[in-house]
Parts: structure tokens; sequence; C-alpha cells
């Protein structure tokens, strides 16, 4: 589970590469102006605010279609960031009716689709973006996010590797091509592969809890404990780490612990039924059978 759904994401605005220095003319017109000021919105997280200056910027018809473009894709970036999908799409859309061969948009439009639970549609996305820029290593590794949600597990390992080769001082895409060595069943190279992730980003939450995954297929319980240990310190309001390290703890008979790292993931997910469950049976286990009821 914490394998699926703790994944990488590279979502980019137009800002960050389409800027640049315009005619003196330019530097002086309004909307121009106005999407400055969204680009350094969207940068600071600051997402409301970078929509109501795109929205500015966007009235005004003298803007030339591929900088038209790229403020559809930014304000894209900022709705999708604000959860609003549709209307992230809605975005993407007109960025590639402006300018159909802005791969950077069809990466976005694809990872939306992701979140939305359309991998097939994500998949047509990314293809397209790595056609048109055949260097782009986040399209790579995104593409491979689509190909694993579709248990494409082949074609996912062919892309994270792709991308790693185009992006080896990065820890993402290693931390995807560990993913798909676990999916097809080569737990050692997995391994490998979380080790350079974490080498690389220390703090990495995915690329921990995948490989304490691993750890517990191979019964490395203790190791597998340690792993969703760090993840819990960089991430600590993540109730599946708990459940998950409680599940390790229990199979080295640290039961104590376990039974705080239940509490902990039933505390901050109360509704969810998995850490009952587990409870309830750690709580059978210690001859706790009011409990374990109570618990079921």
């Amino acid at each position: 589970m914490i394998l699926n759904r703790i994944s990488a994401i590279f979502l980019l605005c137009g800002a960050l590469v389409l800027g640049g220095a315009a005619g003196a003319g330019a530097q002086t017109d309004k909307a121009l102006l106005h999407a400055s000021e969204g680009a350094a919105a969207l940068l600071r997280g600051q997402y409301d605010k970078a929509i109501v200056s795109y929205d500015e910027a966007l009235k005004s018809p003298k803007l030339a279609e591929a900088r038209r473009a790229n403020i559809h894709n930014d304000r894209g970036v900022a709705l999708w960031r604000l959860k609003r999908h549709e209307e992230a799409i809605v975005d993407f859309n007109k960025a590639i009716e402006l300018f159909p061969d802005f791969a950077m948009v069809f990466n976005n439009r694809g990872n939306v689709l992701m979140e939305l639970g359309r991998p097939q549609e994500a998949l047509a996305d990314f293809t397209r973006a790595v056609t048109l820029a055949p260097g782009y290593g986040a399209g790579y590794n995104n593409r491979g996010n689509a190909h694993l949600a579709l248990k494409q597990y082949t074609e996912a390992f062919r892309d994270y590797d792709r991308a790693v080769s185009l992006m080896s001082s990065n820890a993402v895409p290693f931390n995807g091509r560990g993913k798909a060595q676990t999916a097809l069943g080569r737990p050692y190279a997995a391994l490998r592969d979380y080790g350079q992730a974490l080498t690389l980003n220390a703090k990495y939450v995915g690329a921990h809890s995948n490989r304490a995954v691993v750890y517990a297929s191979l019964e490395r319980h203790d190791d597998a404990a340690s792993d969703l240990t760090e993840a819990i310190a960089a991430s600590p309001e993540q109730p599946a780490l708990y459940l998950a390290r409680a599940k390790s703890l229990i199979e080295v008979r640290k039961t104590n612990t376990a039974m705080k790292d239940l509490d902990k993931a039933i505390e901050l997910q109360p509704e969810r039924a998995a850490p009952y469950i587990a409870r309830g049976r750690l709580n059978l286990r210690l001859g706790q059978a009011e409990k374990a009821r109570a618990d079921f």
C-alpha cells in the first residue's frame, strides 16, 4: 500500500523555464507585470495570489500566443496545487491549443490526470511530452508512474531507467526504479535503488517507506522498522507509516511500542479500519479479549 501511495510527482511551472529578459517595451507592459507577479507568487506557494495575477495578465489582448500559453500553464499549476483539478486541466488544454509543442504542459496535465485516477490518459500525455523533448527526464519518470499504476512493470522499469540516466543526481527516479524492481520480483536490486535514492536525499520519505516494504518482505523487520522511523521523523502525520512500523515491531516482539504506533495511527485517521484490525489482533495476542472485541 505504501509502495503505491508514496510516489514522486514532477509538476513544473513555465515560469521556471520560459521566463527571461524581454524587450524594454514589454517590461513596462501591465500584462507582463501581472505575469511576473503571478510567477513570483507561484514560486512562494501563494497559489490564490498567483491565480489572481494570472487572471489579470490574461485580460490583455496583446500577449503573444507563446506567452499566453505559458501563463495558462502556470495558472494550471497553481490550480492543481489547490486541488482544483478540472480547472487546471482546462488551463493546460488551452496552453496546448496555443502552443502544441509545449512538452511541459503535457507532462503537467498528465500528472493531474494521475491524481484523478486516469493513468491511461496520463500515459498518452507523458508519451507526448517525451516525444517532443527526448531529454525530458521528468517526463520519463512520470510515464514510469503511469505504467506502474497500469501494472505494466517492465515498461515502468524502462522509463525509470531512462530517467535515472538523464537525472542521475536526482533521488526521485531511483525511488521509482526501485518500485518497478520490487514489482518485478527483484528485491535486492530494489534495495540498491532505494539506497541510492537515500544517498542523494537522506530524508526522502518515499524511499524510506518503500525500502521498508522490501525489508519486511525479506523478513528483515528491524531494518524495516528503522526505515519507517526515519520516514516518520520526516513526515510525522502519515498514519500509514505508523501502521507499517507497528506490523514490523510486532514481528520482532516489540509489542508495547507497536501498540503505541497503532494508537497513533488511529488518532491520526480514526475512520480507517486497518489500524483497528491490527490493534485488535495484537490485543488478542496479549490476552486482552474485551479490548480486541472493541477494536473489531
